[in-house]
């Protein structure tokens, strides 16, 4: 890493050095994300198939839990690497109007839709008149009581 010529000129070698090294170490944790998982699954289904086939013993129940846990940090990982994914597309994307916005926007109406509900008494209700009105009828009760018992 050249330590010569202007400060700037520095700086961005330096820069480039960093985005090398950080290109590398993404590559080494996240880059085969998806062969190591699968590979973590495999293990753990082997061992699996061990127990089963074998009985339980300490060695197996030791190897189980590591499998377990081995694939738990893949999965996070995963899990991880695709937010930061999604993060990167919204900067990207942002609301300027386009279709990945607009397509956005729809499904968190449709995560926030209530289509049926379903009664202490277990009948289901799913059309808007009949959902309103036990909301209403709900809400009277418990704000009517004399005494309204705390209800989960």
């Amino acid at each position: 890493m050249p330590d010569h010529g202007t400060a700037m000129y520095t700086f961005s070698k330096r820069l480039q050095h960093v985005k090398y090294m950080l290109k590398r170490w993404n590559k080494q944790c996240f880059g085969y994300l998806h062969v190591e998982k699968a590979a973590a699954q495999t293990k753990l289904d082997k061992i699996t198939r061990q127990i089963r086939d074998h009985g339980l013993n300490f060695e197996l129940s030791e190897a189980e839990s590591l499998a377990i846990k081995d694939l738990e940090e893949w999965e996070l990982r995963e899990e991880i690497f695709w937010k930061q994914k999604s993060r990167i597309y919204w900067l990207q994307e942002g609301d300027r109007n386009t279709t990945f916005f607009h397509n956005s926007v729809k499904a968190r109406r449709l995560g926030n839709t209530l289509s049926s509900l379903v009664l202490a008494d277990g009948t289901q209700i799913s059309s808007c008149e009949g959902i309103s009105r036990a909301a209403v009828n709900y809400f009277s009760d418990l704000f009517t009581r004399e005494y309204p018992s705390a209800r989960p």
